[in-house]
């Protein structure tokens, strides 16, 4: 039997939110969304990527970079689109010799216990995400041989990008795309007056397909057990 060959399958915002519209019942096979129905698709569409952002780690969208570091500064921020939905890890690389030093991701609490006004080796470093922006800082801060000698590299999760036009490829795998569907339609369900046991059928579905596309967001990684010797 003859194959495809073929493992990538995409769907345009236009196919995700007609597809949403079906689930519903509001719409029949073979019909299109367009006007009012394609403008309020999209904004459930958006708002549910806007939920989905924090539903584990998403794999996909981790992306490793460096970041320049500036002489004396502790405070960066990462603007669009380099924004990070989270800070997975960070180390400064010796441009000499590659080897690395592994930061400390640390909670801005805990960070304003730091004693401030040395510079250095950063050895600590806090991620927090903000509206538009994302707060970057290092402890210490940077001195002139940190900046001449090493490189910062940082590993994040990407936010997933929105929707801004019908014919655009939503910002997901395929194992992600019955699950933005169904809670796409499950918001347009809820707004379009839907039947409440109806709606309930959408959530159950809703629930199921999250489930499996998390079970896809797992990434292997070793652990090891040593035991602590007493006296």
């Amino acid at each position: 039997m003859a194959l495809s060959g073929i493992t990538l399958y995409t769907r345009t915002v236009q196919q995700v939110v007609d597809a949403a519209y079906r689930k519903t019942g509001i719409m029949a096979k073979g019909q299109t969304s367009d006007g009012t129905e394609l403008t309020e698709g999209m904004e459930a569409l958006n708002l549910v990527i806007a939920e989905l952002r924090g539903e584990g780690m998403n794999l996909w969208k981790l992306n490793e970079f460096t970041f320049p570091m500036v002489a004396g500064q502790r405070e960066y921020f990462l603007t669009q689109p380099n924004k990070l939905f989270s800070l997975q890890q960070a180390w400064l690389q010796d441009n000499a010799s590659s080897s690395k030093i592994p930061l400390n991701i640390v909670s801005v609490f805990n960070y304003n216990f730091f004693p401030l006004g040395t510079n250095g080796t950063p050895v600590q470093i806090v991620y927090e995400p903000q509206n538009s922006t994302g707060r970057l800082l290092l402890w210490p801060a940077p001195d002139a041989s940190a900046i001449a000698n090493k490189t910062l590299y940082l590993v994040g999760e990407e936010e997933i990008e929105i929707a801004t036009d019908p014919t655009q490829t939503i910002d997901f795998p395929t194992e992600w795309y019955n699950t933005v569907i169904y809670y796409t339609a499950l918001a347009l369900a809820v707004e379009n007056n839907v039947p409440l046991m109806d709606r309930g059928t959408l959530l159950k579905e809703c629930q199921m397909h999250l489930e499996m596309a998390k079970s896809t967001n797992n990434e292997n990684a070793s652990l090891l057990f040593q035991p602590m010797l007493t006296r």
